[in-house]
């Protein structure tokens, strides 16, 4: 069985003109401001056919809100983002799963900033928080194996379970963004004892590169299921996070939800049972993926 994820969240709202665009987590402020406009992201991509919505608590650690002066809303503004994506699974599908998007605790790609001596305090602060709105952890956009692993122990803490995923350059073999390639990874998380993984994943790097990424993972056998979802950008600046943010990059022009789906079958072909779409990636894309996934 294969299970779709939804699509992005941010460059949606982004392209549905919620709001104003010129902060770096305007969707964050969207949570307060225009909370309706996300229950709608959630459930158009539900309607579209998603086995699984992300409540949107990527942009909502504690670091990433004070840098908009919201920390102190940091409980309350998590809070919304899950009943905003409970409230869409009550309205259009009681039977999908909603993930808590566990993230990167600083900026996103930038292995350099990752806060490794506060790792588990900080991961254990933000899965404390959604445990109880959540069916399971989903900490994605991860460009190191520390992180992945102190994610991990945060989730076990909370006796629940969580899907890993990591992202990659989009040039060469499976490396995480933070150097370490995919395989090496991945044998970080196996060798760090008994840990609530469910499932390996890529995302936030290109549909070629995710292709790849899923290959490596096929031939490494894994214990538990693997795959992907790809954003819809162009090649991103290494400077990314730093001086330039998602506003700056630009969006492809080839990947239509068929092309986009065309690169998700290949997947598919090489054993990936979980799929979806990052930013870019639309209700259209996984509209169309839902029909790639159930034709017989």
């Amino acid at each position: 069985m294969v299970r779709l994820l939804d699509g992005g969240m941010g460059q949606e709202l982004r392209r549905r003109a919620v709001g104003p665009t010129d902060s770096l987590i305007f969707s964050a402020r969207a949570l307060i401001e225009t909370p309706h406009a996300v229950q709608s992201v959630h459930e158009d991509y539900l309607r579209a056919g998603a086995d699984v919505i992300t409540a949107h608590t990527y942009v909502t650690n504690r670091w990433r809100l004070r840098q908009e002066k919201l920390d102190d809303d940091w409980a309350r503004i998590n809070a919304i983002a899950c009943d905003l994506a409970d409230a869409a699974r009550e309205a259009v599908n009681p039977g999908a799963l909603v993930a808590g998007s566990v993230p990167p605790l600083r900026q996103a790609y930038q292995a350099d900033f990752v806060p490794t001596a506060t790792l588990d305090a900080e991961y254990a602060e933000h899965v404390l928080l959604l445990a109880p709105r959540v069916d399971f952890f989903l900490c994605e956009t991860l460009s190191t194996s520390a992180e992945a692993i102190a994610a991990a122990r945060a989730v076990a803490s909370v006796d629940r379970r969580a899907w890993i995923s990591f992202t990659l350059e989009e040039e060469g073999p499976p490396r995480l963004r933070g150097g370490e390639p995919l395989a090496v990874a991945v044998a970080a998380i196996a060798g760090a004892g008994p840990l609530p993984v469910d499932a390996i994943l890529v995302n936030c790097t290109t549909p070629e590169a995710v292709g790849f990424a899923v290959a490596e993972l096929a031939a490494l056998e894994l214990p538990v299921p693997y795959g992907g979802y790809a954003n819809g950008f162009g090649p991103v600046p290494g400077d990314f996070g730093l001086t330039s943010g998602v506003s700056d990059l630009v969006e492809r022009n080839d990947l239509d939800p068929d092309t986009y789906a065309s690169h998700v079958a290949r997947w598919m072909a090489n054993g990936a049972t979980i799929v979806g779409g990052c930013c870019q990636i639309g209700p259209p894309h996984i509209a169309r993926l839902r029909e790639l996934i159930d034709q017989p």
